[in-house]
């Protein structure tokens, strides 16, 4: 298993939209916290369609439904010094694991929490555990106290990941004078002070990374998608790419030797939107449901404007019984077709995180 991190620039902004109701809505006006797997997936493809002809570029897509390359969503990881620190999505179960009647105060708070530690996840560390052995970063990011004990709590308490900015736009070529101004809303990495460590300084850097299996890294499909990771390294990711979203500073490839002891282990936890095949879902436990496609498409003069359809997802942190390969799904509503990648991407998961 590999770990590809997105290195990106302070107060870089990226648009990963979001799915928005309604015939007036754009997708512009909100956008996800972090790269779902499916809009991964899609900025593969799509690149490796700039390099290889259509046949090869449907073999590319085979390798991924046989389940010999699976990516995981890509999340918030955090560099800081010689140290690496990698989100991972909390499992759904820590929103309704039993609290201790004097951490109900704090109900409201591990809530709000979205993202774990790696070693968090491995350690298996429960919401009633949190306040007493862990360091809440932005609400919404959590870490366990070990992984950055030299640097003081309160200055890994001032860190932020990302933030969301929303900038007013106009539409330049529209008929319609009514609803030529509208907002487009990007994810903006944090641009962190730095820790004084002695007399030297360590600057903290945000990036995003995402995890890939592979079941043959010699293949050929193995090789084709290091290679079109190169390309994805300069055309960068997301959307608006044309008026400065989505830029990267480079792809690095490190190896990843995730482990939770096995007499710790009961089940997995998903890292990536899952379509489960029917007899599949038998071993879904606990998950949380996301809408993704709606997207417009057809823009063409003469074209009628056409919308992808809609279909739920499992959302990243699903807890499954067995691991699970999940299905790509078409939501054309035509005869092009538009992939909505479903394969899953799981990791082993600690007992504590079972009901």
């Amino acid at each position: 298993m590999q770990t590809i991190i997105l290195k990106c620039k302070p107060n870089a902004q990226f648009h990963f939209g979001r799915i928005t109701l309604g015939e007036d809505a754009t997708n512009l006006d909100d956008t996800s916290d972090y790269l779902h797997s499916d809009t991964l997936f899609s900025a593969l493809i799509n690149t490796a369609a700039m390099l290889y002809d259509k046949k090869e570029v449907n073999e590319f897509v085979e390798e991924f439904k046989n389940g010999n390359l699976i990516i995981s969503s890509a999340f918030y990881c955090l560099e800081i010094g010689e140290k690496w620190i990698y989100f991972l999505p909390k499992p759904v179960t820590c929103s309704i694991l039993e609290l201790p009647e004097s951490e109900h105060q704090f109900h409201k708070k591990y809530k709000k929490v979205a993202f774990i530690s790696q070693t968090v996840w491995q350690k298996g560390i429960e919401p009633k555990d949190w306040n007493k052995e862990c360091v809440f970063i932005q609400d919404h990011f959590l870490i366990h106290k070990d992984e950055l004990q030299e640097y003081k709590t309160e200055e890994i308490e001032k860190l932020h990941i990302f933030s969301k900015i929303s900038l007013p736009k106009v539409k330049v070529s529209t008929q319609d004078p009514k609803n030529r101004l509208y907002n487009q809303t990007n994810i903006s990495i944090a641009d962190n002070k730095p820790f004084k460590v002695g007399k030297e300084k360590v600057f903290p850097n945000i990036h995003f990374y995402f995890l890939v299996k592979s079941k043959d890294e010699e293949a050929n499909y193995y090789k084709r998608l290091k290679l079109i990771l190169e390309i994805l390294a300069d055309t960068g990711i997301g959307g608006e790419r044309s008026v400065g979203c989505g830029k990267l500073e480079g792809i690095e490839i490190r190896e990843n030797n995730f482990t939770v002891e096995e007499v710790d282990k009961n089940g997995f936890g998903a890292i990536s939107l899952v379509i489960p095949k029917e007899k599949e879902f038998e071993t879904v436990q606990y998950y949380d449901l996301i809408t993704r496609g709606g997207r417009v498409i057809g823009k063409l003069p003469n074209e009628e404007l056409e919308r992808l359809k809609r279909i739920k997802m499992l959302k990243e942190g699903a807890v499954l019984q067995t691991e699970i390969l999940g299905a790509a799904s078409c939501i054309s509503p035509n005869d092009d077709i538009y992939l909505r990648n479903g394969l899953c991407f799981s990791l082993p998961l600690h007992k504590n995180y079972f009901i």
